[in-house]
């Protein structure tokens, strides 16, 4: 009993160290194609996806500790991300014109305009 018992841990344990190998290349790809880390991607992602949302929001939505969402936002800001949010089309439209951005993230059925203009 005890052998099997050795075994399964044993098998659980090498099943499990595939998985952390996995997400290790996996990061490694992130940082290598988008020049960010896993956890900044998510905290991007979720930020672009909420009208507003407050670090203890933002901390239980991406299941990381208040201190390390904080900690990310400003390494994100250092790096110079800045995120600016508008309602509707003609906002957007006006935004585009005021500022040289590098990514836009839209929504096609915005307020006051078709998606198509």
């Amino acid at each position: 009993m005890k052998n099997t018992n050795d075994d399964q841990c044993r098998n659980f344990l090498i099943a499990l160290r595939k998985i952390i190998q996995a997400i290790d290349q996996h990061s490694i790809s992130l940082k290598k194609k988008f020049g960010l880390t896993g956890p900044q991607l998510i905290i991007l992602q979720s930020i672009s996806t909420d009208d507003q949302i407050s670090v203890t929001q933002l901390s239980k939505k991406v299941s990381l500790s208040q201190a390390t969402v904080t900690d990310i936002t400003k390494r994100l800001e250092k790096r110079g991300y800045k995120v600016h949010e508008v309602e509707r089309g003609d906002d957007a439209i006006k935004q585009v014109r005021q500022y040289d951005y590098d990514v836009i993230l839209l929504d096609l059925k915005m307020p006051g305009m078709s998606g198509e203009d």
